[in-house]
């Protein structure tokens, strides 16, 4: 199963994984730094000691011990406006990180069997950067 992979708009991410613990962003949300991380602590539960910048969350998001469900999906909608504020966080700095995370939860011994999936609702802006990214490959965008 791919890491990164688009989902169509009009799919229900919770009915493609039941019983996985499902994070949702809206990049109409989370069009900002400050907004982004305020979506990102409600979604997957963040502890108070979350700093709100990428060295954080990437902390964060390699324990989620929390998170009692073997599979976790972070579902990323109206992809195109995340981050869109030309921040000092870049969307390709963020989808980085995350890439990273669940390749990490993924291929490494110490994470419990957990699967971190990340999925990205489809369009064609989405599926040009993930491309462009190194995320996901052409033959997955047709």
């Amino acid at each position: 199963m791919e890491v990164v992979a688009l989902v169509p708009g009009n799919q229900k991410i919770e009915k493609l994984f039941p019983g996985a613990f499902v994070a949702v962003i809206d990049g109409k949300a989370s069009q900002t730094e400050e907004m982004l991380y305020e979506q990102l602590e409600s979604a997957f539960q963040l502890p108070d000691y979350f700093g709100k910048n990428l060295d954080a969350l990437y902390d964060c998001l390699n324990d989620l011990s929390w998170v009692k469900a073997n599979e976790i999906v972070f579902y990323i909608k109206n992809y195109p406006l995340l981050l869109d504020d030309d921040g000092t966080t870049t969307r390709y700095e963020f989808m980085q990180l995350i890439h990273e995370t669940a390749i990490n939860w993924n291929t490494s011994a110490n994470f419990d069997e957990k699967a971190f999936l990340i999925r990205v609702e489809q369009s064609a802006f989405a599926a040009t950067e993930l491309v462009r990214f190194g995320l996901i490959s052409e033959d997955v965008t047709d």
